[in-house]
């Protein structure tokens, strides 16, 4: 009985010693995870982001880059600069990377889990906020200029939105921290007025929001 008594004891003792390092563990992990995380972890759920001009968006996460986010709002896409976002609703309370996960699954693993064949023997080396495989997410390499480069190319009628006002137009050309704006009228699309160059440069950090016409 004596013997009973002392192994719940030590037991017990040891419960809390893992609670406690998984509890720290989580603690330090949440110190270094990013926005960009969090939302990565949200592709294809909604969430609303409150913009520096005092709208409110929201739409459904398509892909996560550094520098924006591409949103599906009301049928169609919208860019937005994080840095034009000042605060998100809707992203809970996870994106804990998988490394840290099963760390703490396996400190709070009771006795005796942890060991025999297909157990698991602790958090994995190669697991990383990554992936598995260390594969870096496809959002870790599109920056700004590069999706307003991308846009140019192709040509594509976009609603430039600034704090206070909207432009209408097709991108020219992309500037290290500018890019000209080409207006374009409803019914003169596809056409451009000779003689005249009605185009208009805008500041990148200027953007609150770009968003793809509603043809």
């Amino acid at each position: 009985m004596l013997f009973a008594d002392l192994e719940s004891q030590v037991d017990a003792v040891q419960s809390l010693d893992r609670d406690a390092a998984a509890a720290d563990l989580t603690r330090a992990e949440a110190a270094t995870i990013v926005l960009t995380d969090r939302l990565r972890g949200l592709r294809g759920s909604a969430v609303r982001a409150a913009l520096t001009t005092g709208r409110d968006i929201e739409g459904e996460v398509r892909e996560v880059f550094p520098e924006w986010v591409l949103l599906a709002v009301d049928g169609r896409e919208v860019i937005v600069p994080l840095r034009a976002v000042e605060s998100w609703s809707g992203l809970g309370v996870g994106a804990t990377p998988p490394s840290v996960r099963e760390a703490v699954a396996w400190l709070r693993a009771p006795q005796g889990q942890g060991s025999g064949a297909g157990a698991s023997q602790g958090p994995r080396q190669g697991a990383t906020a990554q992936g598995v495989g260390g594969q870096r997410p496809t959002g870790a390499v599109l920056g700004l200029g590069q999706a307003l480069r991308r846009l140019s190319r192709d040509r594509a009628v976009v609603v430039v939105h600034t704090a206070s006002r909207e432009h209408h137009g097709r991108i020219e050309r992309v500037g290290r921290d500018h890019f000209d704006l080409q207006p374009v009228l409803a019914q003169e699309w596809g056409e451009r007025r000779r003689g005249s160059d009605h185009r208009v440069v805008i500041g990148v950090d200027g953007v609150v929001m770009i968003g793809s016409t509603v043809q």
